[in-house]
């Protein structure tokens, strides 16, 4: 008896194991899985409070948000980097 409770037992694990594996499959196939890409562009605005560089790297640099140069701050822009200006954005250095 005891036997053919535990083929039992085994026979409804598989069972259960078949349905939950077809009822998650589609929700983790990898059609369904979306991975951000990282922006191919960097977003700045607001104050600049301390020395930044703004490298070829993480270019083209798009301003968001009024960007302002702090007095006594060093804002360096590398060669080749650019800069966008969203519509009425700007760029002052005090």
């Amino acid at each position: 008896m005891f036997a053919s409770n535990l083929i039992h037992i085994r026979r409804r694990s598989m069972y259960f194991l078949t349905a939950l594996t077809l009822l998650l499959a589609p929700l983790l196939s990898a059609s369904n899985l979306s991975v951000r890409a990282a922006p191919a562009y960097t977003e700045v605005g607001g104050p600049i409070i301390s020395d930044t560089t703004w490298t070829l790297a993480n270019s083209p640099y798009v301003v968001v948000a009024n960007v302002e140069v702090w007095q006594g701050v060093t804002l360096t822009i590398q060669p080749g980097v650019v800069v966008k200006f969203n519509k009425d954005k700007l760029l002052q250095v005090k």
